[in-house]
């Protein structure tokens, strides 16, 4: 895990802290924001695959719907036409598997990791940031105390530590968890890419097996037939 921060300026409230902070506060926003793309476009794909699927399912049909009731009396090629269909549906059902890992990987798991993460994060900044100003406002109010009212004095310190010990644990508490969301986003999203990825090749190598063992036999059948019928298609 890469070394973000150092405690010591954690600690005093550096400069050094601040400008850490800020930048480490800025790559997070760039990534919710390149994450909530990231599920937008895919459930745009989702939609877009769910319209597309119902489309060539009709098709499907309508091409099967040739075979069953155009060549009814010609068994041989009714045959043919409806196993060339039904081997399309088993692709389109791979097709389908696709699009349902997308949604699963860069949507589901991309939103339980916003959610998880750095929705937390953002509320523990506004934590940070309320100490922070209350602590500002104590050191002013300490500075300020007239030196000649002891108690006045004594209420300004007390206020002081107390608003530097919430400060103090607040910042450790903000720091922690972004350097956990540092660790965890590599994995995360990577996890996520790798899986949809997987699914990919799943589904390339398993269309390329049933192609080879099975469809290709299929289609020289239909091939043999439709020279020896003596007909031409084009």
């Amino acid at each position: 895990m890469t070394q973000v921060f150092q405690l010591s300026d954690v600690l005093w409230d550096s400069p050094k802290f601040r400008n850490d902070l800020a930048r480490q506060e800025e790559n997070v926003e760039r990534l919710e924001a390149k994450l909530e793309r990231v599920m937008k476009t895919c459930s745009a794909m989702v939609e877009a695959g769910k319209h597309f699927f119902s489309q060539q399912a009709e098709f499907l049909k309508s091409v099967d719907d040739v075979g069953r009731q155009c060549f009814f009396d010609d068994d041989p090629c009714c045959r043919l036409i409806r196993l060339c269909v039904s081997h399309l549906k088993e692709f389109s059902a791979s097709q389908k598997l696709v699009l349902d890992h997308a949604s699963k990987y860069m949507n589901n798991d991309i939103n339980a990791f916003l959610l998880r993460k750095v929705k937390p994060l953002r509320e523990s900044r506004n934590h940070f940031m309320k100490l922070s100003n209350d602590f500002d406002s104590a050191v002013t109010k300490a500075a300020a105390a007239p030196k000649s009212k002891p108690q006045d004095c004594d209420d300004a310190q007390g206020l002081l530590l107390a608003s530097r010990s919430a400060f103090l644990h607040s910042s450790l508490n903000y720091v922690e968890q972004l350097t956990t969301l540092n660790a965890c986003r590599r994995q995360d999203i990577l996890s996520s890419v790798l899986s949809l990825s997987k699914s990919y090749v799943s589904h390339y190598r398993q269309g390329y097996e049933a192609a080879v063992n099975d469809v290709e036999p299929l289609l020289k059948d239909v091939g043999t037939t439709v020279s020896s019928s003596g007909v031409l298609w084009l």
